[in-house]
């Protein structure tokens, strides 16, 4: 996309627009309950405005560490996204921290080392 379609905020903008209309139809057909959609309290709104300014940090910064560093370095940076939301969960949500989830993390940082 970014070889035809060289402007890379446009076209972030373009793909959150399509993921957030997406999003919206889907989540109308599956939660049918009113309530469900009020944003009442602070964290369910910083929540949502957190998930859309990482989004849209992730979607532009992508092309441009593809094109600092090439393709491999970036997508073996992905896995590190699933160690950080178990240390998020742990530490933000006080969820309980697995040893499979500890061994899995240790294999994810271990397998980023082995590529780069």
């Amino acid at each position: 996309m970014s070889v035809k379609y060289p402007c890379p905020y446009s076209s972030t903008a373009l793909v959150s627009l399509m993921a957030a209309i997406q999003s919206s139809v889907f989540a109308l057909c599956i939660e049918k309950d009113k309530s469900q959609w009020k944003l009442g309290g602070n964290f369910r709104l910083f929540t949502v405005l957190y998930s859309a300014i990482a989004s849209c940090l992730m979607m532009t910064m992508i092309p441009w560490c593809v094109r600092m560093r090439g393709p491999v370095f970036v997508s073996s940076f992905n896995p590190v996204a699933l160690v950080l939301v178990a240390i998020v969960r742990f530490l933000v949500l006080n969820e309980k921290l697995y040893l499979r989830c500890v061994l899995g993390s240790v294999l994810i940082i271990f397998g980023l080392y082995l590529v780069l």
